[in-house]
């Protein structure tokens, strides 16, 4: 098992990776400037980031899960096998703190940067999204307007709405310049970016993030 805990401004980012896979190091401390953008209140939310062979269930691919749900997911001895990380290390490092889990397959963990950090933040925006949730990256009264340009993807928590909001997510922290994946042609680029952003700094995930915060980076 490897580890790197990343300070951000008072706040530590726990990663875990228990693949043996090259180069993890250099990857967290390149992820380490895009955890930077997260505001305060987000980074102090954070699940423990978890490099793993696969998903409890055997298939590859990201997963969020919440406190409540770390030990039937990751408990079964079949599960362990899976994932390649004994039950007892979640007992250690996760279930005294109440806290749930970030967890990426090793085929996500080894894509290069360009696509891992939007693969990361992907998945942190799930992890925000429940913990201010249920849907807490969705404005009180969401519209389909609200995150029009947005695709739905093909992950599976959450409604089609959500998933648009947590790819919005990911990408205002990794590309804030363009949020959107295929803006309305009567909107111009900088305004679909306005919109996108605006729909998620009305959700309750953003209610007391400071009104001068804004992602930054290109």
């Amino acid at each position: 098992m490897e580890q790197y805990v990343a300070k951000v401004r008072g706040h530590a980012v726990a990663f875990y990776s228990y693949v043996d896979s090259p180069g993890f190091m250099s990857k967290v401390r390149q992820l380490e400037r895009f955890f930077e953008r997260l505001p305060d209140r987000h980074l102090a939310a954070l699940y423990p980031i978890f490099a793993m062979e696969n998903k409890p269930g055997g298939r590859a691919g990201g997963g969020t899960w919440r406190p409540d749900e770390v030990r039937s997911n990751f408990s079964r001895p079949g599960h362990e096998r899976n994932t390649g990380i004994p039950f007892s290390e979640f007992e250690r490092l996760v279930l005294p703190y109440n806290q749930g889990v970030i967890g990426l397959s090793r085929d996500r963990w080894e894509r290069p940067m360009g696509r891992l950090e939007f693969t990361v933040m992907h998945e942190v925006g799930h992890c925000i999204d429940s913990a201010f949730g249920p849907s807490g990256l969705l404005p009180r009264r969401v519209r389909e307007a609200d995150f029009e340009g947005m695709a739905t993807n093909r992950c599976g928590a959450g409604g089609a709405m959500t998933r648009r909001a947590v790819e919005a997510y990911a990408r205002m922290i990794c590309r804030p310049s363009r949020v959107f994946h295929n803006r309305p042609l009567r909107e111009s680029a900088a305004h679909a970016n306005e919109r996108l952003i605006g729909a998620l700094r009305r959700s309750p995930a953003f209610r007391d993030v400071p009104e001068a915060w804004m992602p930054t980076g290109n």
